[in-house]
């Protein structure tokens, strides 16, 4: 199987956090599966991606869950915040 895949940035590029809220939700689960493997490559050691959507666990990433969050918006509905913490 032939798909695109990110260079890995250089560590002094790579970044401590990223925030994707309202973004992978658009996207089926090879896309997200894709986006978190590629996210990985961007993200330092130790750094952390925040998103209001679960990610699958497929593929190389070295992204691991790390903790969901729920957050009450008011009455009977909420949201919710995962975030994946960059293994080295």
């Amino acid at each position: 199987m032939l798909f695109c895949r990110f260079q890995p940035l250089t560590e002094e590029k790579q970044f401590d956090l990223a925030i994707g809220t309202n973004v992978f939700l658009y996207y089926d689960h090879f896309q997200q599966a894709l986006a978190r493997v590629n996210l990985s490559a961007m993200i330092k050691s130790g750094g952390l991606l925040v998103s209001n959507t679960p990610l699958p666990p497929r593929g190389e990433s070295k992204l691991a869950d790390s903790a969901r969050t729920d957050i009450p918006i008011r009455l009977g509905l909420s949201d919710h915040v995962y975030s994946y913490l960059r293994r080295p």
